[in-house]
C-alpha cells in the first residue's frame, strides 16, 4: 500500500511546519512496496541547520503526522 497523493501531501505539510520549509524528506520502508506485506513508512528529514533537540522533532512528526494522516480512510 503506497501512501496517497494526500497523504504525502500532509507528511510534507507537517514536516515543513515543525521542521521548516527548507527541510528535505526522504521516504522509505516496506510500504513502499506493494508486494510487501506489513511495516510502516519511515521517514528522514534533512535540515542545513543544526536540530536542537532531535528526539522532540521526531515526536512532534509523528504525531502530527499521524493525526493529519487519520483524518481519511
Amino acid at each position: 500500500m503506497r501512501p496517497s497523493p494526500r497523504d504525502i501531501a500532509a507528511l510534507n505539510d507537517v514536516v515543513h511546519s515543525v521542521a521548516g520549509s527548507g527541510a528535505r524528506i526522504r521516504v522509505f520502508g516496506s510500504r513502499l512496496d506493494d508486494g510487501a506485506k506489513g511495516g510502516g513508512v519511515d521517514i528522514m528529514v534533512e535540515s542545513d541547520t543544526p536540530i536542537e533537540s532531535p528526539a522532540v522533532l521526531s515526536a512532534r512528526i509523528s504525531v502530527r503526522s499521524t493525526a493529519a494522516m487519520s483524518m481519511w480512510p
